[in-house]
């Protein structure tokens, strides 16, 4: 079996798996989607930087652009198809994250273990293909 990355996310432990390439493609595909285009038009004219992360950003323009984007149903989905890929520790070992219980009251860890768990399945794409920054996967 395959080991997965474990991370601690506040005083939880976790367990990152790789997604399968091709869930991994359509995964990346729809994250593009939501996030790319605002990424993009939330960059400052004029800006002269060698990579995206070193960019002056408009924070607000990208939430403004990310807003015309967000599909309820579709941002609910890509939630659980990248934690479908994580696992939690219990008393009886590492189990399947459940979105409902898990983070009830803690919609922070939620925010923080996808951060981990994009990085984990893509930081060498975003790293050597878009030129970001993400810090070690």
């Amino acid at each position: 079996m395959i080991e997965g990355k474990r991370i601690n996310v506040h005083d939880k432990r976790y367990e990152l798996y790789h997604m399968p390439p091709k869930k991994a493609i359509r995964t990346l595909i729809r994250l593009m989607k939501l996030i790319g285009g605002p990424a993009v038009a939330g960059i400052k004219e004029g800006a002269d930087k060698k990579t995206v992360t070193d960019a002056e950003v408009d924070l607000g323009k990208i939430i403004e652009k990310m807003m015309d984007r967000l599909n309820e149903a579709d941002v609910l989905n890509l939630i659980e198809d990248v934690l479908a890929h994580v696992q939690i520790e219990r008393s009886e070992g590492f189990a399947a994250v459940n979105l409902e219980t898990d983070f009830q009251g803690k919609i922070g860890s939620l925010f923080v273990l996808l951060k981990e768990a994009i990085k984990h399945n893509f930081s060498d794409f975003l790293a050597e293909g878009l030129g970001l920054k993400l810090g070690p996967a």
